[in-house]
């Protein structure tokens, strides 16, 4: 009948367990029977009104016969002491002493994370007591058992702490353990009281992290300090910097060239002397190590604004005395606090409607993943990959196998525009390249390798023979392939390279041919979209067969956008620019302007601050054309570093542009990096800015010069000042004059890799009804 049947136990012996624990922790003796007699009851071999009826008969009481009283009551000390004795009597009966010990354990655990709930939700509880809590209640769990943390408990300490955002709170209570918050709070820093979060970046790296542990992923997180954002708000009082909270609601012209000043300010600012303490113990304690201090803002790496890029990640060689090293880390997070009012933060706000918000700085200081090398210290791989692939070259390749961009060294060469090319892989034919030929593959291989450079100062763009040159005792050859004599390109046989660096090409193809490595990123990119609910992108860095997860965001992406054909009969008159590679679904209505600095005009520039002017006019226009729809185009690569293969231009200066079209020619020697899986690619993707390379000198490829060369120049119409500088270069079609009566439509048919860009009669080009 009871599940006690057919099991035997010494009854005497679990009497004597049970109530040598009563003895022990005699204030505990009504709680343990209560929680005893529920499970009793629970388990059938009782009834609760049996006992009290037992109880009833023991001490000769009497149930109310008044049926104006109530027949429960509460019970007298001497009457609980009776229903004590009996539970006692009946937990010998049925239970093991081993069972009464996980009964009595279990029921403390509730006990103490009802405390620790009650405890994070108090205000003015000092940060350094809630950690004391969390710490002592993540050591209740015996011989590596996983506690079952109440769920009201984890939101109460991820509200916190960690993120009062419902979105996040939604995936992480379901996959964070208290040990994971317990790792979180015995890393962090902050002000006395600790009434700040870890920040976006932070908070979605650790949930990554427990997402994949529960996925069976083998990776690793870095050792990192979690500087809370209450710190960024102090340091901000104790500077007398409050007053620029309005900064964010001027006129972005205004933004931008105050901005210099503000970053200047911080970095003269001072720092709560608690935190300049507890950072010097963290140095102290670390020794000279490269480090990267990377920014945490609250709205970072959230769904729906992943702030790609926009803040700040600073690599520091963390090399020489404790005071010049603390002086360092010190300045690299006024840097990263200053962000929060940088022109491309606030116009990323003032976008996405978040301007708002009282947008606080969070910092994690982590170690630099990777090894030393000669002068460098860096990973031997590093990139970004993404759930879904928004750069299909073949119709081999499907938009949900995903995508990676891989380079040797530091992951940022990966993610920022450097003027460089990274291996792009389909996860799923990982072996599948873009370029056709030798000649290609060498040319769009890697040529420079972001690095620690720690005899010379922290980070550097370092040569890549120089960097492959001083990683061959490590190990280079599943990252290169060797250019032969006869032009062609072969993965190296053994686990040496001994050919000079200036014939080896950083293919990856070795380690991609196995497919172990491709693999296993689709298995940790499908195990968080799965959590998610939604398409990620992570960034990674490998060094030593260990792979780091030390970024995750829900991605935005385009995945659910129409296709719309490229209609077959434009007359060739009204053709104005078309294109047939590297082509995603996109379709403008219409266009009122059209921006244009063509490569040529932009290639004859013989200075830097030439150049610098044309991305100080492209900014003005920007502003100028805000709520009229517009198109950028422009040569190479648009934002990139490198200010001589294309407009050195930040997002709050493109950032109202309906389509941002890069212009490549073969006489340049060169054709653009793709964009695509970059920051900068990823703020186009979440502001639904359209992006198109052009081809101009491709076969059959239209590109219309009277139409595009020859129309008038509204430049000096638009921005006055700018026209005398810049009017030889920037070009600004205003579309209703060049074409009186017409308007100016894009079709991008992605399915088809065609994109034609046409003028039509205004009632095509009308939005739909």
């Amino acid at each position: 009948m009871h599940e006690s049947a057919g099991r035997s136990h010494d009854a005497a012996d679990t009497r004597r367990h049970l109530e040598g624990y009563l003895e022990a922790y005699p204030g505990l003796r009504g709680r343990v029977c209560r929680v005893l007699l529920l499970h009793l009851h629970s388990k059938g071999f009782i009834k609760i009104d049996d006992v009290y009826r037992r109880a009833q008969r023991a001490g000769e009481w009497k149930a109310p016969e008044d049926p104006n009283k109530p027949v429960r009551r509460l019970w007298a000390a001497n009457e609980k002491e009776v229903i004590n004795g009996i539970v006692i009597d009946l937990a010998a009966e049925h239970l093991s002493p081993r069972e009464v010990d996980n009964i009595v354990w279990a029921a403390h655990r509730r006990d103490e994370a009802q405390s620790l709930e009650t405890l994070s939700r108090m205000p003015g509880i000092p940060i350094e007591l809630v950690a004391e809590k969390v710490h002592a209640y993540a050591s209740l769990a015996r011989d590596g058992e996983r506690l079952d943390t109440p769920e009201g408990t984890k939101v109460a300490l991820l509200r916190r702490f960690v993120s009062d955002r419902v979105d996040f709170i939604r995936v992480a209570k379901r996959h964070l353990r208290i040990s994971d918050l317990d790792w979180i709070l015995q890393r962090a820093v902050s002000t006395e009281e600790g009434r700040g979060f870890v920040g976006g970046k932070a908070a979605g790296m650790v949930l990554a992290h427990a997402v994949l542990r529960a996925g069976g992923c083998d990776t690793a997180m870095p050792e990192t300090v979690f500087v809370l954002s209450d710190t960024y708000d102090t340091f901000k009082e104790l500077n007398g910097l409050k007053h620029l909270e309005d900064h964010k609601y001027k006129a972005i012209e205004e933004v931008r060239a105050d901005f210099p000043a503000i970053r200047e300010v911080f970095g003269n600012a001072e720092f709560p002397p608690r935190i300049v303490d507890l950072l010097r113990v963290e140095l102290d304690q670390r020794g000279e190590i490269p480090l990267v201090v990377r920014s945490s803002s609250l709205l970072e790496d959230n769904f729906g604004a992943a702030f790609s890029g926009i803040y700040r990640s600073i690599f520091l060689a963390t090399q020489g005395t404790l005071e010049h090293r603390l002086r360092e880390l010190l300045g690299a997070m006024a840097e990263i606090y200053a962000g929060v009012f940088s022109p491309d933060a606030v116009s990323y706000r003032r976008r996405h409607d978040l301007l708002d918000y009282d947008e606080r700085m969070g910092v994690m200081i982590q170690p630099v993943i990777g090894s030393r090398h000669g002068p460098y210290f860096c990973p031997s791989l590093a990139g970004v990959a993404f759930s879904r692939n928004d750069w299909r070259w073949s119709p081999r390749i499907r938009r949900e196998d995903g995508l990676a961009r891989l380079v040797v060294g530091l992951g940022t060469h990966a993610v920022d525009r450097v003027g460089d090319y990274a291996r792009m892989v389909a996860l799923a034919a990982p072996t599948m390249r873009p370029e056709a030929t030798p000649t290609e593959i060498a040319r769009a291989s890697q040529k420079k390798v972001d690095v620690v450079d720690v005899e010379n100062g922290g980070f550097s763009n370092a040569p890549v023979g120089k960097v492959l040159d001083a990683m061959r005792e490590a190990g280079i050859a599943d990252f290169v392939s060797v250019l032969d004599d006869a032009g062609g390109l072969t993965a190296p046989v053994g686990t040496r390279v001994t050919a000079p660096a200036e014939r080896l090409c950083v293919t990856f193809d070795r380690l991609l041919a196995r497919g172990e490595f491709p693999k296993r990123l689709t298995h940790i990119l499908k195990t968080l979209e799965a959590a998610y609910r939604t398409p990620v992108d992570v960034e990674f860095a490998m060094d030593k067969d260990v792979l780091h997860v030390v970024q995750c965001r829900p991605l935005r992406s385009r995945g659910a956008a129409k296709r719309t054909p490229v209609p077959k009969d434009v007359a060739e008159a009204d053709k104005v620019f078309s294109a047939r590679r590297h082509v995603n679904h996109g379709l403008l209505r219409r266009i009122d302007y059209v921006v244009l600095i063509d490569p040529r005009d932009y290639g004859a520039l013989e200075t830097v601050a030439a150049r610098h002017e044309v991305a100080r006019t492209v900014g003005h226009l920007n502003d100028a054309l805000a709520g009229k729809p517009f198109i950028l185009m422009g040569p190479g690569r648009w934002g990139s570093q490198d200010i001589r293969l294309g407009v050195q231009v930040t997002f709050a200066d493109i950032c109202n542009a309906k389509a941002l079209v890069e212009i490549a020619r073969t006489s340049e020697g060169y054709t653009p990096e793709p964009s695509f899986g970059t920051h900068f690619f990823q703020d186009l993707l979440e502001a639904d800015i359209l992006y198109l390379p052009l081809y101009p000198d491709d076969r059959d490829a239209v590109w219309n010069e009277d139409f595009l060369l020859k129309s008038p120049n509204a430049l000096a119409r638009l921005c006055p000042g700018d026209a005398k500088r810049a009017a030889g270069v920037v070009r600004v079609i205003d579309v209703e004059e060049a074409a009186p009566g017409r308007r100016l439509g894009l079709v991008m048919d992605g399915e088809a890799q065609e994109a034609l860009c046409y003028l039509k009669d205004r009632a095509f080009l009308a939005p739909p009804a």
